[in-house]
C-alpha cells in the first residue's frame, strides 16, 4: 500500500523534526511548511531538547557548545523562535544569564509572534520566579505586562505576582487571555484551597466586579468550576467580603446561583447559603431564557437545593420563555416525585 505523502515537503524527517514542530507551536511561533525551501533548521532542536530535560538545572557549560554551532545568521531567531524564549519558559536561570551575557538578548526588548515581552514568557513558566523577572527587567524588559500577571496568578506564583504588582503592573487590566483574578480563582479551585495569590490581588485593589476580559467574573468560577472536585468556598467567602455582587449577570445572562446549578458543576450548599445571605435573589431569572435557580435545581433533581430555595422564597409558579415551570423542568428530567411536589396549584 502506498503511503500518503505529507503536505509539507521536507528532507530527513525524524522524530526530532516532529518534536520540534510541536514545541514551536506550543510557544506560539508558527513554522511555515514552505520555510527554507521545505527544510527546517535542525541546529536549534538539540538546544530545545536539552532545555526541556534540564530545565532549572540547565548548565551554561553544556549549552555553550550547542549555541556555538548555530549559523551566524540565525543567532537570535531559529525557525521563528528566539533562542532565549525556551530558556525563560523552562526557568533555566543560569542559562538565561549566559545567553544574555553572550548577546542573545533580542527577546528581552523586541516582541515576537508568541509573546509580547520576555516577562510574558517568564509568567507562563511552570518555574516562574521573581529572580528571573528581576534579571529580565535589569536588562531592559518592560515590566508592565498584564499578560504575565495573569499567567503568574494562574500558576499560583505568589512571589512573581507580588513583584509584578510592585513594579507597577495594574491589578485590574483588560486581558482576554489571562485575567489575574480569574487566574487566581482557577488556581485555588484546582489545588483545593484559597492560596495566597487571590488575597494578594484583592489587597492591591483588584476589583471582583470589574470585567478583566474573560467570559465570566471571578465569583462565578469560585462558585462552580467544571471538572473540579468541589467549589472553592473560601474563595467565594473572600470575594463576597471584598464586595463581589451576588446578583451580577455574566455575558451569557446567568447569575452566580444559576452558574453553580449547571450540569457538571460541583457547588456545595454552603456556597448557596453564602450567596443568599449576601443578598442573592433566588428569583432572578436568566434574561435570555427565563430560567430561575429553582428550575435549574429541579432539572438536576437536587432536593436539598430545591427545599432550601423554596424556604428562601423561590416562586414555583414562575414560567420561563417556553411557558415551563419548575415542575416541568423536573418532569422532563424524569424526577416525577419532585415534579408532583413543585406543581403549581
Amino acid at each position: 500500500m502506498k503511503q500518503q505523502r505529507s503536505q509539507c515537503p521536507r528532507r530527513d524527517t525524524t522524530w526530532l523534526t516532529m518534536w520540534f514542530l510541536l514545541f514551536t507551536s506550543v510557544l506560539g511561533a508558527p513554522v511555515a511548511c514552505y520555510a527554507h525551501s521545505g527544510r527546517l533548521i535542525m541546529e536549534y532542536a538539540p538546544i530545545v531538547h536539552y532545555l526541556d530535560i534540564s530545565r532549572t538545572n540547565c548548565s551554561p557549560s553544556r549549552l555553550s557548545p550547542m549555541v556555538a554551532r548555530l549559523p551566524a545568521k540565525h543567532k537570535q531567531w531559529i525557525a521563528g523562535v528566539r533562542v532565549l524564549d525556551p530558556a525563560i519558559v523552562y526557568g533555566a536561570y543560569a542559562c538565561v544569564q549566559w545567553l544574555i551575557r553572550h548577546g542573545y538578548d533580542e527577546a528581552i526588548t523586541n516582541p515576537d509572534l508568541g509573546y509580547d515581552s520576555a516577562i510574558d514568557a517568564a509568567g507562563f513558566s511552570d518555574h516562574c520566579s521573581a529572580r528571573m523577572i528581576r534579571l529580565l527587567v535589569r536588562h531592559g524588559a518592560n515590566p508592565h505586562s498584564t499578560l504575565a500577571l495573569g499567567a503568574a496568578a494562574l500558576q499560583g506564583a505568589y512571589r512573581c505576582v507580588h513583584l509584578l504588582l510592585q513594579l507597577g503592573v495594574p491589578p485590574n487590566p483588560i486581558n482576554h487571555h489571562a485575567p489575574p483574578l480569574v487566574g487566581a480563582v482557577i488556581y485555588s479551585d484546582n489545588v483545593g484551597h484559597l492560596g495566597r495569590v487571590l488575597p494578594l490581588l484583592l489587597r492591591w485593589g483588584a476589583d471582583p466586579n470589574r470585567w478583566q476580559g474573560g467570559p465570566v467574573l471571578p465569583l462565578f468560577l469560585a462558585v462552580g468550576y467544571y471538572d473540579v472536585r468541589e467549589s472553592c468556598a473560601p474563595c467565594v467567602r473572600l470575594l463576597l467580603e471584598r464586595g463581589a455582587d451576588p446578583n451580577a449577570i455574566d455575558r451569557r445572562g446567568q447569575t452566580a446561583l444559576l452558574w453553580g446549578l449547571r450540569p457538571g458543576y460541583v457547588t456545595t450548599m454552603a456556597i448557596m447559603r453564602m450567596l443568599v445571605r449576601k443578598g442573592a435573589n433566588v428569583n432572578l431569572a436568566d434574561p435570555k431564557t427565563g430560567e430561575t435557580p429553582l428550575m435549574a435545581a429541579a432539572a438536576l433533581g437536587n432536593r436539598e437545593v430545591v427545599d432550601y430555595l423554596l424556604r428562601q422564597g423561590a416562586e414555583r409558579c414562575v414560567r420561563d420563555d417556553r411557558g415551563w415551570t419548575a415542575a416541568d423542568y423536573a418532569r422532563v428530567a424524569h424526577h416525577e416525585s419532585m415534579a408532583t411536589e413543585l406543581a403549581c396549584h
